[in-house]
C-alpha cells in the first residue's frame, strides 16, 4: 500500500471525529455512531490495513464466554480480562464493538454483567465507553 500523507491525515481526522462521537454518545445515538465508526474501519484503506495486517486475530467468542463465566449474582460482578498485549487488547475491543453492532452483544446486558451503572441506559452507555 502506498501511503499518501494528505489521505492519511484525512483518515486520522475522520477516525478521531467518529471515535469521539461514539465515546460521547447517549443511548439514543450509540448504535448509529457505532455503525458509522465501524463503517470507517471496514471501508477506509488505511484502517483496513491496520485491521488486517497490524492487528492480530483474536478469539472473541471464547474470551467473552470465559468472561461470562465470571458473572455472579450481583449486577456488574463479572470480570472482563483484557489481553495484556496492546495490539491484542485493541483487537479484542474492536471485536466487542463489532459484536455490538451485529446485535450479538447487547450493551445494556454487557453493562449489567460487567459494570454497575444504575438504572438509566445513558449511564450504561457511558460505562461501556469508559
Amino acid at each position: 500500500m502506498k501511503w499518501n500523507q494528505q489521505e492519511l491525515n484525512q483518515t486520522l481526522m475522520e477516525y478521531e471525529v467518529a471515535a469521539d462521537d461514539v465515546l460521547n454518545s447517549d443511548y439514543s445515538l450509540f448504535d448509529s455512531n457505532l455503525k458509522r465508526f465501524l463503517h470507517l474501519l471496514k471501508n477506509n484503506p488505511y484502517m483496513l490495513y491496520v485491521n488486517e495486517v497490524v492487528l492480530p486475530d483474536v478469539d472473541f467468542i471464547q474470551w467473552y464466554e470465559d468472561a461470562c463465566k465470571t458473572v455472579k449474582s450481583m449486577v456488574g460482578s463479572g470480570t472482563l480480562d483484557w489481553p495484556p498485549d496492546r495490539r491484542e487488547n485493541l483487537s479484542m475491543q474492536l471485536a466487542l464493538l463489532k459484536h455490538m453492532e451485529e446485535g450479538r452483544v447487547d450493551p445494556p446486558k454487557l453493562c449489567s454483567k460487567f459494570m454497575y451503572a444504575g438504572k438509566y441506559l445513558d449511564d450504561c452507555v457511558s460505562k461501556v465507553n469508559d
